[in-house]
């Protein structure tokens, strides 16, 4: 019994030390969010540990949908539609997917990706 226990404890510290942490983006406010569906310009706070260099090259697989600007000081990510299309704002999940992004903050709430597209970019 003694062995059994000492199993579970041991996968229980494993699971906690390595589990990942979620990556969390700052989005505009939910007003702002709406202003951006129509305009096509959106902003982004990423997290520390996401490098710029990680930006760009997610960035340069989506140039023909969208330009994305970083500003290091305060890890904003701007990203501009090319066109302004439901289709083409699904294509900046695939951005902040491939950014390592797992959920998007908009106000107090923490939205999936899916999630955030249903609410603001559908």
């Amino acid at each position: 019994m003694k062995i059994l226990y000492t199993i579970l404890l041991i996968c229980a510290i494993g699971t906690t030390t390595y589990a990942q942490d979620v990556k969390l983006a700052k989005a505009q406010s939910a007003t702002e969010l709406l202003q951006a569906k129509n305009t096509g310009k959106y902003s982004f706070v990423f997290p520390s540990d996401i490098t710029s260099t990680e930006i760009t090259n997610a960035a340069n697989y989506y140039k023909s949908f969208f330009t994305v600007q970083f500003t290091e000081t305060t890890r904003t990510v701007k990203v501009t539609m090319t066109e302004n299309t439901p289709e083409n704002r699904r294509i900046i999940l695939r951005f902040l997917a491939s950014s390592r992004i797992q959920k998007v903050q908009v106000g107090d709430n923490q939205l999936l990706l899916h999630e955030f597209y249903d609410q603001y970019f559908n």
